[in-house]
């Protein structure tokens, strides 16, 4: 859903005023004698207020917690848990960022990708992202076709605060931690494209 801009704000309150500025003619015509109220001004006042206040443009985050429907409990979850950590800020920038861009990237599922994916997680606990997500990918080229399953409808807190954890942990061990900034640090750790 795409929300208008300011200007088409300001160009519908202009429409408003001349709409009420041509009632208020023809009202001074039929009835001289009548005085225009300040009750039009106030309509208008809260029409403006009410198109402003329920135009707003939502955060991605809001936006990612209302697609999750269900699974919304899950991700707040995450942010709680990372928001009472006062000991790494950079953890809840991270969930955030995770969250935020969840919506959209997905997983392939079928009888034959929950076995296999058990089978690569287990076997290859250290390897590094890229690595896993070619593996992760395998099944969507050789199994039977797969149903998507949106990421932010069904991830649950126990995995995304485990991937977070252990994301940071490699890096906070990394001889070249201090070269890799927050920005390139989250791309490359967090960031990976959907099987395609």
């Amino acid at each position: 859903m795409k929300l208008p801009n300011k200007k088409n704000h300001f160009e519908l309150i202009d429409r408003i005023k001349r709409s009420l500025t041509i009632i208020h003619r023809k009202n001074d015509r039929k009835n001289k004698k009548r005085k225009p109220s300040g009750l039009n001004l106030a309509l208008l006042l809260l029409a403006a207020a009410g198109m402003f206040w329920c135009c707003q443009p939502i955060s991605p985050l809001e936006t990612a917690l209302l697609l999750a429907g269900d699974n919304r409990r899950e991700l707040e979850t995450v942010l709680e848990y990372y928001s009472g950590s006062a000991d790494d800020p950079l953890k809840l920038k991270a969930a955030r960022y995770l969250i935020e861009n969840m919506p959209g990237h997905y997983s392939l599922d079928n009888a034959g990708t929950d076995n296999y994916f058990s089978k690569v997680e287990s076997a290859y606990t250290d390897a590094p992202a890229y690595l896993k997500h070619i593996l992760y990918c395998l099944p969507s080229y050789f199994l039977e076709p797969a149903v998507k399953k949106e990421d932010v409808q069904y991830i649950t807190a126990e995995f995304l605060i485990r991937h977070i954890d252990r994301s940071f942990e490699l890096w906070n061990s990394s001889p070249w931690k201090k070269e890799v900034n927050e920005e390139l640090f989250f791309y490359t750790y967090f960031t990976l494209p959907n099987c395609e």
